[in-house]
């Protein structure tokens, strides 16, 4: 089961996650877990 998170963000940060949701047409939550897997 997912859970729910919030956080403040840099705008700059969240304008870059719309931009690679829409140009990858994936969607911003898969654009998170996969920066997490990769950082990790």
């Amino acid at each position: 089961m997912d859970k729910i998170f919030s956080t403040r963000i840099n705008e700059e940060v969240l304008y870059r996650i719309k931009n690679l949701s829409n140009n990858l047409h994936i969607s911003k939550k898969a654009i998170i877990e996969n920066a997490v897997k990769l950082y990790a």
